[in-house]
């Protein structure tokens, strides 16, 4: 298999393994493995959800894990065969392990299919993020397509908030072309323009044009992409160009999207679902809070005027 060098990783230490399915195993440091098991363990739900979504079977064989030591946390890697996590993902309930996910996706979506250029970044990330929420979707409410579209887009939802900061960053601080899809890197160092952009502004590009042609057919056009470009390098203008030849009654501003930096140029609409109902949690216990404190703050103020009777 052709692999670009930025995916080539060796690790070496004092590990352990435990096999999740035949083809998955997770490797850590001894006193780590059993909880990176249990963290783990649907590794092989998320693969299988992955190729399904795909059209095209995983490529590479395997999909080990090897968790990194809490001296160097830096998030996941997906190195074909060998997906880096950092420890800090090891919660002991599965609820940060949508990590994994993310790094599958990549198996087809950065390692597959290639950013051609650093500038086209968003071609990795964008289409990873949306492809993460479709297998997580999928994994956690295959049989009701309803469910579905509210866990997407809860966690598009999130997700745009994360995108508004990292854009007021970068205006703020006088870097408003990071904000661009595809950003002039001319002399710049990539990691200074890394943000959530690539990631979050991408996937919106993404669901924008799914919610304009429908799911049915953006899920269509997603595998032809994938079989178009495998094992080569991928440009914005190529993407463009893929996209435009599928859905030639289509209209999209690309050079917009692509160009202008800031948010989403335009935003699909949302389930507001589970938003409304966390926004409602929220404000229940703010307001549980608000009680105790005043409850707190009269009882402290009864015993202060009961200590002042006394002393009188």
């Amino acid at each position: 298999m052709k692999t670009s060098t930025y995916l080539v990783a060796l690790v070496c230490g004092e590990l352990s393994s435990l096999e999740l399915s035949p083809r998955c195993r997770v490797w850590a440091e001894p006193g780590k493995v059993d909880l990176a098991a249990l963290d783990f363990q649907d590794t092989e739900k998320f693969l299988s959800s992955a190729e399904k979504i795909a059209g095209i079977p995983y490529a590479w064989s395997r999909y080990d894990l090897v968790v990194l030591p809490a001296s160097f946390p830096y998030g996941g890697m997906e190195n074909p065969q060998l997906t880096t996590v950092t420890p800090t993902v090891l919660a002991g309930d599965k609820s940060l392990a949508g990590v994994v996910a993310h790094e599958i996706a990549h198996s087809w979506t950065g390692n597959l299919v290639t950013n051609a250029t650093w500038q086209a970044f968003f071609l990795n990330e964008g289409w990873t993020r949306w492809f993460e929420r479709q297998i997580r979707a999928d994994v956690d409410a295959s049989e009701d397509p309803a469910e579905q579209r509210r866990i997407i887009d809860f966690d598009c939802q999130m997700s745009r908030g994360h995108l508004k900061e990292d854009v007021a960053h970068f205006q703020d601080t006088g870097n408003p072309n990071f904000t661009a899809l595809v950003p002039d890197l001319t002399g710049v160092d990539p990691d200074d323009a890394f943000s959530s952009v690539p990631y979050e502004k991408g996937s919106g590009l993404m669901h924008y044009l799914e919610h304009l042609v429908g799911s049915k057919d953006f899920l269509a056009f997603f595998q032809h992409y994938l079989r178009t470009f495998q094992n080569a390098p991928v440009t914005p203008l190529d993407f463009q160009a893929c996209f435009e030849a599928t859905f030639p009654a289509t209209r999209v501003d690309f050079s917009q999207w692509f160009a202008d930096p800031g948010y989403l140029p335009q935003e699909h609409p949302l389930d507001a679902h589970y938003i409304d109902k966390v926004t409602k949690a929220a404000q229940d216990c703010l307001a549980l809070l608000v009680v105790v404190v005043v409850g707190k703050k009269k009882t402290n103020d009864d015993k202060g005027e009961k200590k002042n009777r006394g002393a009188s």
